[in-house]
């Protein structure tokens, strides 16, 4: 070996690891473009990664050390992590990890001594659960996944921790809004919401790898709240931008839609002030094969006209409020068929949302990342087959997947 060799092996076991290459925050929007501040376009291509259920911890510690979960998603190519939460953990932020998962046992309804089980697995597997908060996890997650160069997108999924989304889970609609139906508002208070918004927003503030916050998951009035339904939208949500860009003007607010999250269309005929917080307006949709409004009638043409319909139209240059378009929830059930694991109804699905996808280089996130929940719907240690990972979290659930997005994972296009 030369004695350069012998130096570089030498160097390469006491300098320290270069940092991954990082977008340059903060991002801004621009036009129908996201860009960071050499004006360069920056695409999201995320997996969410809930944070939102009783546990209000991330998923997916019992499993996989923080490490290995946040390597899998940066040499997977996402560049970006939706990480949800909900207004509970966001107004009780100190609660211990080990309490955090007490309570999540009893607002779930389930075995405590099986929950418990989950977190001293998560503790063995990641030894600083031990002495840590919720919103200790969530930092060390953020931390975790920007020093992999890969961004975080905080979610507000609900104000109550447990799974979403239907209309009797009170978690839809503001409480206070025309119309109140318990079975779908009784936990959406619109004050705590916007401080619980506020202090996510606050406590991103000095964090670099938070790039944008996402107001509220998947909106959704009940039959008596939708005649009421844009008005509350136009009044509520800008509102709650303006209390986040005020606490931290750095971050991205991406704002979803009416109808379950898909539905901008209120954007044709009314304005949203997005001026006050300018530069940093984003889009939100979500689409499933099962989503009431873009029901599937074999044909992916009309499956496409519904989506522009609906939201894709903020990216024409011809909208009056164009913008970022973030469909921020896809998914599929990954081993339900014969179609490379996908039953027939998902792979019709997958296959004519790409190619939508793939026209208009929108942004994206994938539902989701978690093979498995502590607590789901009354269940400990429940798998999920729309989840990426396998239930031990160890890697893909169906290794075929990854390619059917296409050119999903590259920039076609762009502002310059």
């Amino acid at each position: 070996m030369t004695l350069l060799g012998q130096f570089l092996a030498v160097a390469s076991l006491v300098l320290p690891v270069m940092a991954a290459d990082k977008p340059s925050v903060p991002l801004s929007s621009s036009s129908r473009w996201i860009v960071d501040t050499n004006g360069e376009r920056v695409k999201l291509r995320c997996i969410n990664w809930p944070g939102h259920m009783e546990s209000n911890i991330p998923e997916g510690l019992s499993k996989q050390s923080l490490d290995y979960i946040a390597d899998w998603i940066a040499d997977e190519g996402f560049t970006c992590v939706r990480l949800t939460f909900s207004i509970d953990m966001a107004l009780n932020q100190d609660v211990s990890v080990k309490e955090s998962f007490q309570i999540g046992a009893s607002e779930g309804g389930v075995d405590e001594a099986a929950v418990m089980e989950q977190y001293e697995l998560a503790v063995e597997k990641n030894a600083f659960l031990g002495n840590a908060t919720r919103i200790d996890v969530f930092g060390a997650v953020e931390e975790a996944l920007w020093e992999r160069g890969v961004m975080t997108v905080l979610d507000n999924h609900v104000s109550k921790a447990k799974w979403c989304c239907n209309l009797d889970d009170g978690n839809g609609w503001w409480r206070d809004a025309p119309g109140y139906i318990p079975a779908n508002s009784e936990f959406f208070d619109t004050q705590e919401w916007l401080d619980g918004l506020e202090a996510m927003a606050e406590w991103s503030v000095g964090r670099p790898g938070v790039v944008g916050v996402s107001l509220r998951n998947e909106l959704r009035a009940h039959v008596t709240q939708i005649l009421w339904g844009g008005d509350q939208w136009f009044e509520k949500m800008p509102q709650a931008a303006r209390i986040v860009h005020n606490a931290n003007p750095d971050v991205l607010i991406s704002i979803g839609g009416l109808d379950g999250g898909n539905n901008l269309a209120p954007l044709r005929d009314e304005r949203m002030p997005i001026e006050d917080w300018e530069g940093k307006n984003v889009w939100d949709a979500h689409a499933y094969s099962f989503t009431v409004n873009t029901p599937n009638f074999g044909n992916c043409d009309i499956e496409k006209a519904q989506y522009g319909f609906l939201f894709g139209f903020v990216l024409g240059d011809d909208a009056e409020q164009q913008g970022p378009l973030w469909l921020s929830e896809f998914g599929v059930g990954m081993d339900e068929g014969d179609n490379d694991g996908l039953s027939d109804e998902g792979y019709e699905f997958l296959t004519c949302l790409v190619g939508y996808l793939e026209g208009n280089d929108a942004d994206w996130a994938l539902w989701s990342i978690a093979g498995s929940y502590y607590i789901r719907e009354g269940t400990v240690d429940r798998e999920d087959n729309y989840g990426a990972l396998t239930k031990d979290w160890s890697g893909w659930r169906n290794e075929k997947f990854k390619g059917m997005l296409g050119k999903m994972w590259e920039v076609t296009q762009g502002p310059k």
